[in-house]
C-alpha cells in the first residue's frame, strides 16, 4: 500500500480509502490509485482488511429465485445502492426452500459479512433471523409477517389486490377467478384479503380464490383445468410464475385475451407489452423497495438512526388491452 500511495503521489490514508471503496474520494485520486495498483499488480486482501477492522463492507443476501423477475429487479436495485454506499453484495439462493435458507444465512454469518438481506422462501412463517440466533445487521424484503422484529421493507399487498379486484368488478364482471400460490404465505394471505374485501364490497359471490401451485407447471395444469368450462370472465393472477402458466392455459385452450377472458396480473415485467394483447399489471415498486432495503441495513451497519423500521409501499395499476367488460353472451356464461 506504501508502494501504491508513492506511486500515485497520494497519501496512505487515501489508498485505504479508494481500497475500501469509501465513497468520500475525488474521481481523479481513485483513478491515480486504481492505475498505480495496476501497475505494481497490487490486490487489497479484503478479508485481512475486514479482520482487522472487524468489517467487510461485504452484505450477504438471500433470495428464492433470481429467475423472477420481480426479485432479479429488486436485487440489483439493492446491489447498485449497495455498490454505491460502497459495499459488495454476496448473493445466494434457496429454491424456495427453508432448510437452504437457513444453511445459507448460516453461510454469510460464517463469511463475517457485515448484514444480511433476507427474502424468505414461502413456506416460512418464523422469522428467518431471529430463529437462528442471528445478530447481525438485519433486513426482510417482500415476504413480511407482522411477528418479524427486524426492519422489514414491503408493499400494502392487500391494498394493492383490493384495488386491482375492484376495478375488475367495476368493469361488470361477477366471475373472477383469482389465482395465487399457496394459501399460507404472508404476502398471499394479505393479497387474499384484499380480494375478499373488494368480493364482498360488490357482493360477487360466485368469485373465488385457488391455491394453483407455486411451479409454472403447476399453475399451468390447474388453470388449464379450472378455464376448460370458460365460465369465469376474469382472471387475476396472483405472481409472475401464475402470470406464466396462466398465459400457456389461456393458449392452450384458445382462449381470447380478453373477448373471453380478461386477464389482470400481480406483478408487471417487461415482456407483458410485447405481444398484443398488452397485459394489465399491478406493478410493484421492486427498485424502491431494493434501495430502501440497503438503506435500513446500512444504516444498522453504521450505527444510525434508520427511522421507520418497517415500511409498506404503495403499488400502481397498469391498465392496458388485456382486460375490458364480460362479454356476458359467450358460451358457458
Amino acid at each position: 500500500m506504501k508502494d501504491v500511495a508513492q506511486l500515485a503521489e497520494v497519501s496512505l490514508g487515501t489508498v485505504s480509502k479508494v481500497l475500501n471503496n469509501h465513497p468520500g474520494v475525488a474521481v481523479a485520486l481513485r483513478n491515480r490509485v486504481n492505475e498505480a495498483c495496476l501497475k505494481l499488480g497490487y490486490a487489497h486482501n479484503m478479508v485481512a482488511a475486514g479482520l482487522r477492522r472487524r468489517a467487510t463492507r461485504t452484505i450477504g443476501v438471500v433470495v428464492p429465485d433470481l429467475r423472477n423477475t420481480f426479485f432479479a429487479e429488486l436485487i440489483e436495485a439493492f446491489e447498485a445502492a449497495a455498490s454505491v454506499a460502497g459495499y459488495t453484495v454476496m448473493i445466494m439462493t434457496t429454491g424456495e426452500n427453508p432448510a437452504r435458507a437457513d444453511e445459507r444465512i448460516r453461510a454469510l454469518v460464517e463469511r463475517r459479512v457485515d448484514g444480511i438481506a433476507v427474502i424468505p422462501p414461502l413456506q416460512t412463517r418464523a422469522d428467518p433471523i431471529a430463529s437462528l440466533g442471528v445478530t447481525l445487521p438485519a433486513v426482510i424484503m417482500d415476504r413480511v409477517e407482522p411477528t418479524y422484529s427486524c426492519a422489514t421493507v414491503t408493499i400494502d399487498g392487500e391494498d394493492a389486490t383490493y384495488q386491482g379486484a375492484k376495478y375488475l368488478f367495476a368493469l361488470g364482471h361477477k366471475r373472477v377467478l383469482f389465482a395465487v400460490n399457496s394459501l399460507s404465505t404472508c404476502n398471499t394471505r394479505e393479497r387474499i384479503a384484499g380480494f375478499e374485501r373488494a368480493r364482498t364490497e360488490f357482493s360477487c359471490l360466485e368469485s373465488t380464490t385457488v391455491a394453483v401451485g407455486v411451479t409454472v407447471d403447476e399453475a399451468r395444469a390447474t388453470l388449464h383445468e379450472l378455464l376448460a368450462d370458460r365460465s369465469y370472465t376474469a382472471l387475476f393472477t396472483g405472481s409472475n410464475p401464475i402470470t406464466i402458466g396462466a398465459l400457456k392455459a389461456i393458449n392452450a385452450l384458445s382462449l381470447a385475451v380478453p373477448d373471453d377472458l380478461s386477464l389482470l396480473a400481480f406483478d408487471d415485467f417487461e415482456w407483458l407489452t410485447l405481444v398484443p394483447p398488452f397485459i394489465s399489471a399491478i406493478r410493484q415498486p421492486a427498485d424502491q423497495i431494493g434501495r430502501e432495503g440497503l438503506r435500513q441495513l446500512v444504516a444498522q451497519i453504521e450505527g444510525e438512526r434508520s427511522g421507520q423500521p418497517h415500511v409498506l409501499f404503495p403499488a400502481d395499476i397498469m391498465l392496458r388491452h388485456s382486460t375490458m367488460p364480460p362479454c356476458l353472451d359467450a358460451p358457458g356464461r
